[in-house]
């Protein structure tokens, strides 16, 4: 099955979405149970900062180290009213908001992953020789960064979930078409979607709004 990494677009002078820093916290550590080792635990207190852009969109933007993106509560609506789970979401305190720009700021969310965990397939990705610990989800062999992530399929539970994420090798949100073909109806804006295709960077982002739909090999 087809999954996309979830994110926001970036602003730009060309494009000038709002857009901000993502911080959840605590991040506490905890000792794993199982391979007797401390491991980060992201907490579910939120905090928006404000960087630049006036124009206010439904991906606001994202955090590179939790793999959250900040939304607005139109897309939780949208979430809620389709039915899909998996997901998570807790309000993201804006800070350091322009007053003007404040009065007219929705409710921000930080949203993520319900606990949906899944394995990358370590023999195809290049890393047979490695094994990691199924409750921290950390390596127990020594780390080296991947050129390429196979995800292991039979780990995910397609009929529970329709947001995703993996370790050991982040913390990236995921989602099915499913989600897609929703932001799509809801007309979301700034959302992006790439194509997760055994590439540790990169892919194909998907234009979800795009005139012609669905696009080729969709199916």
């Amino acid at each position: 099955m087809d999954i996309y990494e979830v994110s926001s677009e970036t602003a730009s002078p060309y494009f000038p979405v709002i857009h901000g820093v993502l911080i959840v916290e605590p991040i506490e550590q905890q000792m794993c149970s199982t391979c007797q080792r401390p491991f980060e635990v992201v907490g579910e207190c939120a905090t928006w900062y404000y960087k630049q852009g006036k124009r206010i969109r439904d991906f606001v933007s994202h955090s590179d180290m939790t793999g959250l993106a900040c939304v607005t509560q139109r897309v939780i609506d949208g979430l809620t009213k389709h039915g899909i789970k998996g997901w998570k979401a807790y309000e993201a305190e804006p800070r350091e908001v322009p007053r003007l720009l404040k009065l007219r700021l929705p409710k921000l969310f930080a949203l993520g992953v319900d606990n949906h965990w899944g394995k990358p397939d370590l023999e195809a990705s290049g890393f047979g020789d490695s094994t990691f610990c199924p409750e921290c989800h950390k390596f127990t062999s020594e780390y080296r960064r991947p050129e390429r992530v196979v995800l292991d399929e039979s780990s995910f539970d397609w009929d529970a979930s329709d947001f995703f994420s993996f370790r050991p090798f982040g913390h990236s949100v995921f989602v099915t078409k499913r989600v897609i073909e929703i932001a799509r109806t809801e007309r979301w804006t700034n959302a992006m979607f790439t194509k997760h295709d055994a590439r540790y960077a990169g892919g194909r982002p998907i234009d979800y709004l795009a005139k012609d739909w669905p696009p080729p090999d969709w199916d």
